[in-house]
């Protein structure tokens, strides 16, 4: 199953990161994959806001590899693999533990994961074209 969502200003991305949050919930994990600046830490912010956590304390955890979100029963781990060499790095910090938890996984820049990523996830691809970004959402089973 595909969706897309054509974002065009502040509301879009709320109401793209709602689709997946309700939408979408059965899903755990979520793969964010862009150019750099292209927003994936801005959908990010937008699904932790769903969920009420606040936008200010929501940012991209690319020196910390990974910030632990939690509001009530809810918790999402939201990782950016940018700086991640191999998945031996990953499997040393734990990265399994997190993927079989059950919560929540944002995953930016998940490419070097590939390989340990459970089959059953959500494929976000974000692309930026001249004057708006394009959500391209993909389940996977």
């Amino acid at each position: 199953m595909q969706h897309a969502f054509k974002i065009n200003n502040i509301d879009d991305w709320r109401i793209a990161a709602k689709y997946v949050a309700e939408e979408l919930k059965d899903f755990k994990i979520i793969l964010l994959s862009g150019n750099l600046g292209s927003g994936k830490t801005t959908f990010a912010k937008y699904f932790c806001a769903y969920f009420g956590l606040p936008m200010h304390g929501i940012s991209s955890p690319t020196f910390g590899i990974v910030n632990v979100h939690q509001i009530g029963k809810v918790k999402i781990n939201h990782f950016d693999l940018y700086r991640i060499k191999n998945t031996e790095e990953l499997l040393d910090i734990g990265f399994e533990d997190y993927l079989y938890s059950q919560d929540y996984c944002l995953i930016e820049w998940p490419e070097i994961a590939n390989s340990i990523i459970p089959k059953k996830h959500i494929d976000i691809q974000i692309e930026i074209h001249e004057t708006f970004r394009m959500l391209k959402i993909n389940l996977k089973n």
